[in-house]
């Protein structure tokens, strides 16, 4: 028998976690999600992908940029940390969705709520060792 299906579009996280969860100051891993709707997997093919990320009540985001696809025909993509740590500096919960378009078409995923990105403080994190 066939597992029940989401009745909305939705990214399945890796690991089915519902919440992603990071360290301050870590820049791996990398949030790897596939975009499905009632169907199955979304492609991506010729689309343009943006995630957008904010803390959860502020106005400013913490980043507007491509995921890299990992699987276009599987709708796999990831969001990769920046290299320098500063998109996980700030520990809190963060807000992440994923827009595509698709010839001035756009749809955001998921389509209720936002992924949850949790940002947990590091022990040591811009601590000096004693």
């Amino acid at each position: 028998r066939d597992p029940p299906r989401p009745d909305h579009r939705h990214p399945t996280l890796e690991g089915a976690a519902s919440v992603f969860t990071i360290r301050t100051g870590d820049t791996s891993p990398p949030i790897r999600a596939t975009l499905a709707d009632l169907d199955g997997p979304v492609s991506l093919a010729g689309a343009t992908i943006r995630a957008v990320c904010r803390k959860r009540g502020a106005a400013a985001l913490l980043f507007d940029k491509p995921p890299v696809v990992i699987d276009e025909a599987q709708g796999v993509l990831e969001v990769q940390w920046a290299e320098d740590g500063s998109e996980t500096a700030a520990p809190g919960i963060y807000e992440l969705e994923f827009e595509v378009t698709r010839a001035g078409d756009v749809q955001t995923f998921p389509t209720q709520g936002p992924v949850i990105v949790r940002i947990d403080p590091d022990l040591d994190y811009g601590i000096a060792a004693a």
